[in-house]
């Protein structure tokens, strides 16, 4: 081997090799090892890398020498799956869903999840989740924000944690809408999380008389009138569009979307859909690849609003066809603050005394104190003189 070089004990620190003065052999006999060093360096921290990336997936669903598995469905199946064989689930990857009959939430040898795991409408009184150390959502391999969601249990009065348990967000667990539930009620947990409250609800809970202002699920805006939608502040879930009746969204302008998949809005093939301003005052998270917006062929606006909503369209990566033959002109004249308040807002040229072609221009008779008819004036679309920009 090399002999110009000292043993290991005898080096002060890692890395650093002594030589024999003068002792070109060993110079370049260093330079080797030092190249050998380097590379396998680089191969170690590869390794390390390279070990976070999941050891099973759909064609490999179990590696016995980490005890990993792989599987999405139901408890009942996954039960089954792991009594009859040998293997034993350690490290669990995917989408694992308790029955909605089951009483109890044993999940096996599982201590770590990635992915997630759902306890929703189940007859489960007590979770015993004293064996889960780790748990991290993977879009991979669940389509939810959530790690662990528990809610819609009717029953459900204790969870039992681990302190052991670490999170990388504490938005990685949701529990809601447990109605036997208390915060009592849940033991062990080292981190905070939202315990939901009285003004929380599946979307079959909504009346007019009810306090619900939150929804929490998947749903779609046929399933609530328009008065009521008027009623709901934020929805915790995702909402669709879809195959509806609606021209408008009006009912929606102040709603917030607390998405727990993606895409937390979907707006697609309804043919009498015209107006979708109400995109510009509702408020989703997260920011990115949130919406889908097709199929809709009959939305119009006038130019102003049209310029609003495709630079924010634009800002989240989506564009929409708008028509414009839609467009219509209305009669001015002589006309009072109450006429233009009430033109159609599908109205692009006023015709008469006060003329807008193109709107581009609005008649400086126009008193530029009366700041409520400026600004109806420039909600249309007209640009006023640099004198009445300053009034506005």
């Amino acid at each position: 081997m090399l002999h110009s070089l000292r043993s290991s004990a005898q080096c002060q620190s890692l890395g650093v090799i002594r030589l024999p003065h003068h002792s070109r052999t060993g110079l370049r006999h260093v330079e080797q090892i030092m190249s050998a060093f380097t590379v396998l360096t680089a191969l170690a921290f590869i390794s390390r890398a390279g070990a976070t990336i999941p050891p099973v997936n759909k064609t490999y669903p179990y590696d016995s020498e980490t005890s990993s598995c792989f599987f999405m469905g139901r408890a009942s199946t996954f039960r089954i799956n792991y009594n009859i064989n040998a293997d034993i689930c350690v490290s669990f990857y995917g989408r694992l869903e308790m029955d909605a009959k089951m009483e109890e939430s044993e999940l096996q040898e599982i201590n770590s999840i990635e992915g997630c795991v759902i306890i929703s409408g189940t007859k489960i009184e007590h979770a015993d989740l004293r064996q889960i150390q780790h748990i991290r959502p993977n879009p991979e391999f669940c389509e939810y924000t959530h790690a662990l969601l528990i809610y819609n249990n009717r029953d459900l009065k204790s969870i039992e944690f681990t302190n052991q348990l670490t999170l990388d967000r504490p938005e990685d667990v949701f529990i809601g809408l447990n109605p036997a539930l208390t915060p009592a009620g849940v033991t062990g947990a080292s981190f905070k999380f939202d315990f939901t409250s009285e003004k929380d609800c599946l979307i079959t809970e909504v009346t007019p008389k009810s306090k619900c202002t939150r929804i929490v699920g998947d749903v779609r805006v046929e399933q609530l009138s328009t008065d009521l939608w008027e009623q709901i502040r934020v929805v915790h879930g995702t909402l669709r569009i879809e195959n509806s009746d609606l021209p408008y969204l009006n009912s929606l302008s102040n709603l917030k979307i607390e998405a727990w998949k993606l895409p937390a809005l979907v707006i697609s093939k309804n043919s009498q859909l015209i107006d979708i301003s109400a995109l510009l005052t509702m408020e989703i998270e997260p920011k990115e690849n949130f919406f889908e917006i097709r199929d809709n062929p009959n939305i119009c606006h006038n130019i102003v609003e049209r310029k609003m909503l495709e630079k924010w369209l634009a800002s989240r990566n989506v564009s929409v066809q708008f028509k414009t033959d839609c467009l219509t002109s209305c009669f001015g004249g002589s006309v009072s603050i109450g006429y233009l308040e009430g033109i159609d807002k599908l109205c692009n040229t006023i015709k008469g005394d006060l003329r807008i072609e193109g709107i581009k221009m609005c008649q400086s008779s126009i008193r530029s104190d009366n700041k409520r008819c400026v600004s109806i004036l420039v909600g249309m679309g007209c640009t006023l003189s640099a004198a009445y920009d300053e009034q506005v």
